[in-house]
């Protein structure tokens, strides 16, 4: 690629760069609009410093129920039956929510490309 004639970057310095990788592995589930204000940088250039500099991608953490002791799995399962037993008969499933979009979105974290999805 040939440089582009005009003003050279100001934000996108090396110095940068690392500010804001050192600012991520702090704190993964960090937001880009709390990066831009805590290190002084505009947004647009806050996402192109994190996906195109450092190769970051925000992805939702899973939530792993093997994490559980086998007893709280039994117990995770038994209450659930017993929940479902109580219930037969209506269509209360088809009214369940199964997902709340709010939790979803604080459990998100920053990943390198490279980094296994754990």
């Amino acid at each position: 690629d040939d440089e582009r004639s005009g003003r050279p970057s100001t934000s996108r310095t090396v110095a940068n760069i690392g500010r804001v990788e050192t600012a991520v592995l702090q704190d993964r589930r960090i937001t880009v609009r709390k990066l831009a204000e805590e290190l002084h940088l505009n947004k647009d250039t806050m996402h192109t410093i994190l996906r195109e500099n450092l190769g970051m991608k925000k992805l939702c953490a899973k939530i792993v129920p093997k994490l559980l002791s086998a007893d709280q799995k039994n117990r995770r399962t038994e209450s659930c039956q017993d929940w479902i037993d109580s219930e037969q008969g209506t269509d209360f499933l088809d009214r369940v929510i199964t997902g709340d979009s709010e939790i979803k979105s604080q459990s998100m974290e920053w990943k390198r490309r490279w980094d296994p999805r754990t």
